[in-house]
């Protein structure tokens, strides 16, 4: 392994860090990015020394994410990751992603749930947490607001 690639590797484990993800994840994302197509995941396993089995569950957590995906080359029985190259599609992908597991929900559900909230408060305590879903529910339509306009010009 070139030198620079171990400092890429580093880097990037370093950053996944502060994003909270494990060491492993972090350097099978990187090895699969710098493949020019895609890598097996056998291949994988003997890069980073972990089992095929270790290797399988962090890629699942790799396309949970909306950063890798998983597929068979036909008259193959091995499993590939493939990383996309171009970080504005898999931030697309993470974008609409998030909003529909996270803040479309948010934005269905919470504002009953605030009117609910404010019928409901009697004491002071109760009206300032209606209060504070009410402005956290503002703040999430701005950050979506925002979001989307990211996406559109990516």
């Amino acid at each position: 392994m070139l030198q620079a690639e171990k400092e890429t590797i580093t880097l990037f484990k370093n950053i996944g860090h502060m994003h909270g993800l494990d060491s492993l994840t972090t350097e099978i994302f990187i090895i699969a990015l710098l493949e020019p197509d895609c890598i097996s995941l056998e291949e994988l396993s003997k890069r980073t020394g972990y089992s095929l089995a270790s290797v399988s569950n962090k890629v699942k957590l790799l396309e949970r994410m909306a950063i890798a995906t998983k597929h068979r080359k036909p008259g193959d029985k091995k499993v590939y990751l493939h990383v996309d190259k171009k970080i504005s599609k898999v931030t697309k992908k993470q974008i609409i992603k998030h909003r529909e597991i996270e803040t479309l929900p948010i934005l269905e559900k919470l504002p009953k749930i605030v009117n609910k909230f404010k019928k409901e408060a009697k004491t002071k305590k109760d009206k300032e947490k209606a209060k504070v879903l009410e402005q956290y529910y503002n703040d999430i339509k701005k950050m979506d607001k925002l979001t989307m306009e990211l996406f559109n010009r990516l």
